[in-house]
């Protein structure tokens, strides 16, 4: 049956490709990359996607590696040369968010945060909670950021706000799946006394700084500051944004 149907569709393909319409004399269309044949929904079909999605020369495994090892030099590749291989940055962002928000619910690592306060305003855990509770906002809503202060400091580069940002999904994905393992370390290891999230959370900054560092290459020193500034001045506007959120319900309430 099966060999009959690859026949058929092979009879049916010979001249034209179904999808745009081209002339088509190999396997797979010269113009759009549509296979003549296409492969039975089977078994074996649902183990060679999976094969290529976690392992190969592609897939998520191969963007975690070289991500990793390569940030800057990974993402340049992925903007001006291969985008096959790696996964898509916004769905690598979500695979390592859903990975993180898992492994949070399974270990449910307590993580201590500073409190503050001052004569108008106690600055509680709502909204650390709010951010624990909602990863994936949480990451959006800091590469937002920290993409826009990177373009406005490295504007002479020649890579707009899209492009940055996608630097900043990929970069986040690894920074995501440090905090990912330091919860599971505090989950597997309560009596260790250390505080895995907060070394997770420092490894990450510096990992963030050098990869934006590697991206635009030149003049490293500099860039690596400009890197530092972005990043201290998406927090410090974040901050701004939190108080205001925290300021304005309590004001309302008051009066």
């Amino acid at each position: 049956m099966s060999t009959n149907t690859e026949m058929k569709l092979t009879n049916d393909c010979k001249s034209n490709c179904r999808n745009c319409n081209e002339p088509v004399e190999k396997k797979y269309c010269s113009n759009c990359g549509n296979p003549v044949i296409i492969q039975k929904i089977n078994f074996k079909y649902i183990l060679s996607e999976i094969g290529e999605f976690f392992f190969a020369n592609k897939g998520l495994l191969y963007t975690v590696k070289r991500v990793l090892i390569s940030p800057g030099h990974s993402v340049r590749m992925f903007i001006n040369e291969d985008r096959y291989r790696f996964v898509k940055p916004i769905t690598f962002l979500f695979i390592t968010t859903l990975i993180y928000a898992l492994i949070l619910h399974i270990f449910g690592a307590k993580i201590a945060f500073i409190q503050y306060s001052t004569d108008d305003v106690e600055f509680n855990s709502t909204v650390i909670d709010w951010f624990l509770s909602n990863p994936r906002y949480a990451i959006t809503i800091t590469i937002l950021f920290i993409a826009f202060w990177v373009r406005v400091l490295f504007r002479k580069a020649g890579y707009n706000y899209f492009e940055i940002t996608i630097l900043l999904c990929f970069i986040s994905g690894i920074t995501t799946l440090f905090d990912a393992t330091a919860v599971m370390l505090s989950g597997l290891l309560p009596t260790i006394n250390f505080d895995f999230v907060r070394v997770a959370g420092g490894v990450g900054v510096i990992y963030m700084i050098w990869g934006i560092t590697q991206f635009f290459e030149q003049n490293k020193v500099k860039n690596c500051l400009k890197a530092f500034l972005a990043i201290i001045l998406s927090l410090i506007f974040l901050s701004i944004l939190v108080a205001i959120f925290m300021i304005v319900p309590n004001a309302m309430t008051a009066s």
